[in-house]
């Protein structure tokens, strides 16, 4: 995550759908490695935020950069505020 960041020097979006009920799963997945990068001094950003679409829920996330000032306007932009 950090070098995909670092390189195109942009956030990273991702979307943990639930059509087998892992959502949950992946999110964590998505935690322990931004988690592990903190521990290892790297500030990021990360949040996310659980949408419904269509039938389903969907849990959309981004990290970022501690330099990124339009971190809350992504979800904005999305339309999930």
């Amino acid at each position: 995550m950090e070098s995909f960041m670092n390189e195109h020097q942009c956030p990273l979006l991702y979307v943990c759908e639930s059509l087998d009920g892992l959502e949950s799963c992946r999110l964590a997945l998505f935690e322990k490695w931004s988690n592990a990068l903190k521990r290892s001094g790297k500030i990021f950003q990360h949040d996310y935020r659980r949408l419904e679409w269509l039938d389903s829920e969907i849990l959309l996330g981004i990290i970022a950069s501690p330099w990124d000032m339009n971190f809350e306007l992504y979800f904005r932009e999305i339309g999930t505020e």
